[in-house]
């Protein structure tokens, strides 16, 4: 690629289009994953700038997008630039109720989004078929143009929006682009790049290095829906990314995840690195390195201050953190680590063309072409934050003799305490989060001029135990910080701001003296995540039901579906609590209570619910049977093999239906009355010849379970395994169980479509005993739902006659297959589509 037109922002968006067939963004959802290259996502980017031309939308006019990061949002970001629209991010979280209040302000022409109202919705705007780029070279707009309009608050107050002009972000992006310029040829080895995206596009930080920066590597970026961290893991081993783009509590709780993983904690980790080397790090950790893929070597945090016993973390199991500081209202950046310079407990070296100085209290002051131009309508909040020719970032921080700055904490959170010392609140914090009994913690001053902490307890742990803790944390503070006094926060996680995860310290210290005065609500007793409160809400279940001897299925009526939902949440709340095959194997509510950690009563040996093979199988599905070579070995071995065998039994099978995938493509869901051993042969046989090794039929899991039973012999266990490999290497088989792993299993079918095969699956759930249709299992709603393809049903006649259930050899006979055309579902709930599969195979062609 030729080096970037960074004259004006038009112009390099318009020359992205020379990296043509280079991946730009992955979105990876929950079972199934989209991708787009960069000449796609220009010729989107233009079709949208159309798209508003028609609609009436001119330059200066404010768009406001509100939605989900991925591609919909660049492709509208792209396109607004090119148009010259003014954007109005707003985060996904943001109530409708501010949006209202934000559309006001700005006068917006047009909402586009996920949410309920938006003029254009983000699946139209993925929708758009290509248009090409202009014929003349795109106008530069002036660098004191507005680009954006930028809210940073989703909270009930008036709506405070950052100015953003064209040559404020070009100011933050010259300077990298030019850096990247120096080492990009050294680096060419190791290019492209793939970036495990998790900040919001609606933040600016997240937009320089979601959707600027890339480019300029020649790289693509990777958007997740999930947001647990075991599923970051296995999303960055899956696409070989290089490195994770996080706000600081996203790495922290992805260090959790990591540190249970190793079996360490965050300081032995650490310890261990700085005693025994890099070297020995990466082979005493190498179960970590092997999960996350041996490409992963970076941390790019931004956002707030990342707590330095997480950068040793990673450091010591070798990989680089690389730490930003910035504001939106400066574009985002003041400072960025070098990647090869990088200085223990920075945030790094400021940018070219920003000038920088302290207060005399430490304030960080900041001045420069990427310094914003104020607040929109707002000159009270402007003339406030602007004085003297300086933007005064209300940050106090200091700079090294190397030139590195060093964050220190929010000037208005400073606790000043009775004496007149200055305590930093992440001081403090640092202290207590190192307790093993502490979940996360917010130190604050009282009006009595005392250190004060707000604390989350651990799941489980009685309220007796924040004295333990504090007493452990104040020991290793000076006596001026140790903490007089402490609370525990009423809900499972301290708030905090929705764009990038900072505490909100300010409002956790009013409720903190509301509470002294009695005004504020009181404090429950539990102050950690709780999953009884969890399915109470959701399924509306009463706390009496839930009973420690209580069945999750008999009592609670918690399908396997409903666990996947639990597992998700445990994911989010308690990270690496525990894993999905464990969960599906718990049988009561004493069993979710001492996974979870909340039951303080010792496990006895042997009670604590293993693993049942079926999971195990779910979860460890390989992907070799969909190699490129195994593919083309199944086209040849079908009629040499397959078919001559099958003679066999099928002397002969009438085909119906072909038509219907005349003009389909792949890939698509086949669903099929199951009524013999014999009908995934059949199946194949039926079908044209250039779909055949594309299908991928689910089978169930019992056949092969005792591949895994430590108690059957040998014999049977090997002769289980072969079974199930000759099925992978011929048919491209897999498993599926509705009574195992079934988000594992959801996943993996997404992954077998996202390369192009037809899943098929059998509705029913087991083949039929009388040859009669019987009830769909649930779980088929559920994967149509969430994989989004297209249906295509198969009626199965004459085959339980030639194999019926039960027998050893077959009858010979004819069979007949029947393809019906194609169904969608692009609403229905899971219940309606079950019931509206099952009514077409009642009902009939």
């Amino acid at each position: 690629m030729p080096p970037p037109r960074l004259s004006s922002l038009p112009e390099y968006i318009a020359s992205l289009a020379a990296l043509g067939r280079r991946p730009a963004i992955i979105e990876q959802g929950l079972y199934r994953g989209a991708s787009i290259d960069y000449g796609g996502l220009l010729g989107k980017a233009f079709a949208w700038r159309e798209e508003l031309r028609r609609r009436g939308v001119k330059p200066g006019d404010r768009v406001m997008l509100w939605g989900a990061s991925g591609i919909a949002w660049a492709t509208a970001f792209y396109g607004c630039v090119l148009q010259g629209a003014v954007l109005v991010p707003l985060d996904a979280s943001f109530s409708a109720g501010f949006a209202k209040r934000v559309r006001e302000q700005t006068e917006a022409v047009l909402l586009c989004g996920d949410h309920e109202g938006a003029e254009v919705s983000f699946a139209e705007i993925a929708a758009l078929a290509l248009a090409p780029g202009p014929e003349a070279a795109i106008p530069a707009p002036p660098p004191e143009t507005l680009l954006e309009i930028v809210y940073t608050s989703g909270a009930t107050s008036e709506p405070k929006g950052v100015m953003i002009t064209h040559g404020n972000l070009l100011a933050n992006l010259r300077p990298i682009a030019q850096e990247i310029g120096k080492y990009k040829p050294k680096a060419r080895l190791f290019l492209p790049l793939r970036f495990l995206h998790l900040i919001p596009l609606s933040h600016l930080f997240g937009q320089v290095m979601g959707l600027l920066i890339p480019p300029l590597l020649e790289s693509a970026v990777i958007y997740p829906e999930s947001q647990a961290p075991a599923q970051w893991a296995e999303t960055i081993h899956r696409h070989r990314a290089s490195a994770m783009i996080a706000v600081p509590q996203q790495i922290q709780i992805f260090s959790q995840w990591a540190a249970g993983l190793a079996g360490v904690t965050l300081g032995d980790a650490a310890s261990y690195g700085r005693r025994r080397g890099v070297m020995w790090s990466w082979w005493h950790f190498r179960k970590l390195h092997r999960r996350l893929g041996w490409k992963m070597w970076a941390f790019i945090s931004g956002g707030a201050a990342l707590a330095p016993e997480i950068e040793d973390f990673w450091k010591a199991l070798g990989y680089a953190v690389i730490q930003g500081y910035g504001l939106t209202e400066t574009a985002p950046a003041i400072a960025i680590t070098h990647p090869f310079k990088i200085r223990r407990g920075a945030v790094g070296r400021m940018l070219a063309g920003v000038e920088t100085k302290m207060g005399a209290d430490g304030e960080i002051l900041v001045r420069g072409g990427n310094v914003s131009p104020g607040y929109y309508r707002n000159a009270e909040a402007t003339q406030a934050a602007f004085a003297d020719g300086w933007l005064h970032t209300g940050d106090l921080g200091r700079i090294d003799e190397e030139g590195n700055l060093h964050f220190l904490g929010r000037k208005k959170e400073v606790i000043v305490t009775a004496d007149g010392l200055n305590v930093y609140p992440d001081d403090v914090e640092r202290a207590l989060n190192q307790q093993p009994d502490i979940a996360e913690s917010a130190a604050v001053e009282k009006k009595t001029g005392q250190v004060h902490s707000v604390v989350v307890l651990r799941p489980g742990l009685p309220p007796s135990a924040l004295d333990r803790a504090l007493a452990h944390a104040n020991a290793a503070l000076e006596p001026h910080q140790r903490v007089r006094g402490a609370s525990l926060w009423p809900e499972a996680q301290l708030p905090r701001t929705a764009s990038t995860g900072k505490l909100q310290r300010v409002a956790i210290a009013a409720w903190v003296n509301r509470r002294a005065e009695g005004d504020a609500p009181p404090v429950s007793a539990a102050g950690a995540a709780d999953w009884r409160a969890f399915v109470a809400q959701r399924w509306n279940i009463p706390n009496e039901r839930l009973r420690p001897e209580a069945s999750l299925d008999a009592d609670l009526g918690l399908s396997s579906l409903d666990r996947v939902e639990l597992w998700s949440w445990l994911e989010a709340h308690i990270p690496g609590a525990v894993d999905e095959p464990t969960l599906t194997a718990a049988r009561t509510v004493q069993d979710l209570d001492r996974l979870a950690g909340r039951s303080s009563v010792p496990t006895a040996a042997g009670s604590r619910p293993a693993a049942a093979a079926a999971p195990a199988l779910l979860t460890n599905q390989a992907e070799w049977p969909l190699r490129p070579s195994l593919r083309r070995f199944r086209a040849a071995a079908f009629p040499a093999l397959v078919f001559p065998a099958l003679y066999t039994a099928v002397s002969r099978v009438d085909i119906g239906g072909r038509e219907h995938l005349a003009n389909l493509q792949r890939p698509v869901l086949f669903i099929a009355n199951h009524q013999s051993l014999l009908d995934v042969p059949v199946i194949v046989r039926a079908l044209p010849a250039a779909w055949r090794p594309w299908l991928a039929p689910a089978m169930g899991v019992d056949p092969f379970a005792a591949a895994l039973d430590s108690h059957a012999s040998r014999w049977r266990r090997f002769r289980a395994w072969r079974r199930f490999e000759l099925l992978r290497a011929f048919f491209n088989a897999y498993l599926l169980s509705e009574r195992g792993a079934v988000a594992a299993a959801l996943r993996h079918t997404g992954r077998v479509a996202d390369l192009g095969f037809c899943p098929l699956i059998f509705p029913e759930g087991r083949r039929t005993p009388d040859g009669r249709l019987h009830p769909f299992r649930p779980g088929i709603g559920v994967f149509v739902a969430n994989l989004r393809l297209p249906v295509v049903p198969i009626r199965l006649n004459g085959l339980f006659e030639i194999l019926p259930y039960k027998a050893r050899w077959p009858r010979r006979g004819k069979a007949r297959v029947e393809f019906g055309a194609p169904l969608y579902f692009p609403h229905q709930s899971p219940d309606e589509i079950t019931t509206a599969l099952q009514t077409w195979f009642r009902i009939g062609l």
